[in-house]
């Protein structure tokens, strides 16, 4: 009686699910990039990341998320860029899948260890793409080591005053786990304020898994980040530019770089925010294969 419930509810459920997200999101049907996940083993612990693309002409391609998520926010665009090229995603310590750093980290911190997983994947010099916090540690990478980094895309850059570093330092974040579940629901909550468009609700539903998964310490990236003397720093780097500009809570405050990076190309995307990269894998992947290619054009 059990099995046939079961199976009369898969039927009942075969058409939503005609529609919805493949559950492997590793494999897609009619794209020639297949995105493969590894361990690495570095002397700070494992970084988990994801692989996809053939090593070719074009130098590969090196993705660093945004906290508190991680490299599955790149699986679709991934399986784009990977047609022509070999693609990188580590998980930033402490997120995904990836150990946690013995003490609280600084963008210099995990800058040092993506730099070590870089040598552990014999890679030379690579292009960089970086998201929110991922942005930062891509600059402190390009800045650190120059010789490693070819060009540079800046997804929303975090360049907040010592006064916003100070005031997020003070509020409770994440919520304290209890037993009503009152940092779940907040946390489900803050993930509805900022769905982006086109944003799924299979997405959704993963961007706030990561955050939950992430527990007491959900908060690490964001603290570096805004910690991270963005401004200057960006001052330091020689590698060619691009700076997108989706409409997310990064959307202003990124304006504050503009001095630093005068030369920089820029794309501004008000119709995109939160998970622009899940929402138009398609369109990100030609912008951002175009760029790395010298052929961009804003």
């Amino acid at each position: 009686m059990i099995r046939w419930l079961s199976f009369f509810w898969l039927l009942v459920a075969l058409p939503a699910a005609a529609v919805a997200e493949p559950a492997d999101r590793s494999r897609f049907i009619g794209r020639s990039a297949e995105v493969t996940r590894h361990f690495a083993d570095l002397p700070d612990g494992q970084i988990h990341f994801r692989k996809a693309g053939k090593a070719g002409p074009h130098a590969p391609v090196v993705l660093l998320h945004q906290s508190p998520n991680s490299s599955q926010i790149y699986v679709e665009f991934m399986a784009e860029l990977g047609r022509d090229r070999q693609v990188f995603a580590p998980d930033t310590p402490g997120f995904g899948e990836s150990d946690l750093p013995a003490a609280v980290p600084e963008i210099a911190d995990y800058a040092r260890t993506i730099a070590k997983f870089l040598e552990s994947q014999s890679l030379g010099q690579v292009d960089l793409l970086g998201y929110h916090t991922g942005a930062a540690i891509a600059i402190e990478l390009a800045r650190r080591y120059p010789e490693r980094v070819r060009r540079v895309i800046l997804v929303g850059i975090p360049a907040f005053t010592p006064e916003e570093a100070a005031a997020f330092e003070a509020q409770p974040w994440p919520t304290p786990f209890d037993g009503a579940g009152n940092a779940v629901a907040e946390s489900w909550r803050s993930t509805q304020r900022w769905k982006g468009p086109r944003q799924s609700d299979s997405s959704m539903r993963r961007w706030f898994d990561q955050k939950i998964a992430n527990g007491p310490t959900a908060w690490w990236g964001a603290r570096a980040a805004l910690r991270y003397p963005t401004i200057a720093a960006l001052a330091d780097v020689k590698a060619p530019i691009l700076f997108i500009r989706p409409r997310d809570d990064l959307w202003d405050i990124s304006l504050r770089v503009l001095p630093a990076i005068p030369h920089a190309q820029r794309l501004d995307m008000p119709h995109f925010g939160f998970a622009v990269f899940e929402a138009a894998p398609e369109e990100m992947a030609d912008r951002v294969r175009r760029f790395f290619d010298g052929t961009f054009v804003p």
